[in-house]
């Protein structure tokens, strides 16, 4: 079962941020992770699939933004990210098509980024997975 409050809590978003800085091995270094939305259920219940939008630096200091996919294993409280997947977004546009926008479900909102909560209060009262 997916639970909220752990998928959100701070050593499960260190793992996802590890993850992508480790697959990069220092091209890319991811540095603000933005928002969740939760994609869809893997074959095995215990993995579901996530999209995120981040910040990140390339190895030249230069700072861009994208939108990825990644594996979240409900059992291990771990992401891991799909390299080389997503597409592009800047700081003003999360990567996301308005038709992904009506279908996903954002779960997590970076707090320093976006400080109303009202969007996880609401998700809060339902059920994601």
């Amino acid at each position: 079962m997916f639970d909220l409050e752990r998928a959100t809590n701070q050593k499960a978003l260190e793992s996802l941020i590890d993850s992508y800085n480790y697959g990069w091995k220092g091209l890319y270094t991811m540095y603000k992770l933005i928002n969740l939305w939760f994609y869809k259920k893997t074959s095995d219940s215990k993995k579901i699939i996530v999209r995120g939008y981040y910040a990140y630096y390339s190895r030249h200091g230069q700072i861009s933004y994208w939108n990825a996919y990644f594996v979240y294993n409900v059992k291990k409280n771990k992401y891991c990210y799909i390299i080389g997947s997503g597409n592009y977004a800047d700081d003003s546009w999360n990567g996301l098509s308005d038709c992904d926008l009506k279908k996903l479900k954002i779960y997590y909102y970076n707090p320093s980024v976006n400080p109303n909560n009202y969007y996880l209060e609401k998700l809060s009262q339902t059920t994601i997975y």
